[in-house]
């Protein structure tokens, strides 16, 4: 076993323990969305699936999509601290539709 997965288990186990489920964090996220991404990102992305470490948000179209990857990292930070944990380790931003 890599050192990835062996941290991947330790998560996994630590969010079974605690009651952290992948919805739990997407609410979390999703619930506090205008503070995350800011008033003007808020209405025009969305939040939709967290897994394995991964933050998937839709975006309206590729000028926001292009918008929204120059504060990504802006966003994993203020995501993780939503979600009440470093968890989010890449935030994957796909066009809605």
């Amino acid at each position: 076993m890599n050192k990835m997965e062996e941290i991947k288990n330790i998560v996994e186990r630590l969010m079974k323990k605690t009651g952290i489920s992948q919805e739990m964090i997407i609410e979390k996220i999703h619930d506090n969305w205008s503070r995350i991404a800011g008033q003007k990102l808020c209405s025009k992305t969305e939040p939709f699936k967290y897994n394995e470490g991964k933050l998937f948000v839709y975006a309206d179209n590729s000028t926001v999509k292009s918008e929204f990857g120059y504060i990504r990292r802006e966003i994993m930070e203020k995501a993780n601290l939503a979600a009440g944990s470093n968890i989010i380790k890449e935030v994957v931003i796909r066009i809605k539709g």
